[in-house]
């Protein structure tokens, strides 16, 4: 499993999660931090029966879902998949700081912190 992170100046997180498996989903505990008060998670998510599937004119083996989830608990990340989390903290960034730009693309995303308005 691969994840990078990233929030805009809206206060929207965008987690990406690469599965890389080709046996088994991988279910991991979900702790957000910063979630605004509905909760909503947006799911974007690439997958295919198998890691052979293609895309041909007559068939599509390979798509994009989208679907919500209410972001509590446990998610699983599905077999050979890429997955995009999104949900807004319901608070803007006030500024840009170094840190945050350190956490582009790192696993760990700190929302909650002084730089948030």
């Amino acid at each position: 499993m691969d994840a990078s992170a990233a929030v805009d100046k809206e206060g929207v997180v965008s987690t990406v999660v690469v599965n890389i498996s080709d046996e088994r989903d991988l279910e991991v505990e979900f702790k957000s931090r910063g979630m605004d008060e509905n909760g909503d998670v947006t799911v974007f998510e690439i997958t295919g029966d198998s890691v052979k599937a293609v895309n041909i004119e007559e068939s599509e083996g390979v798509g994009l879902k989208e679907r919500k989830w209410d972001g509590k608990g446990m998610f699983v990340f599905k077999k050979h998949s890429i997955t995009m989390l999104r949900w807004r903290t319901g608070k803007k960034i006030a500024q840009t700081s170094a840190k945050v730009r350190e956490s582009i693309g790192a696993t760990k995303l700190f929302v909650d912190q002084p730089w948030v308005e």
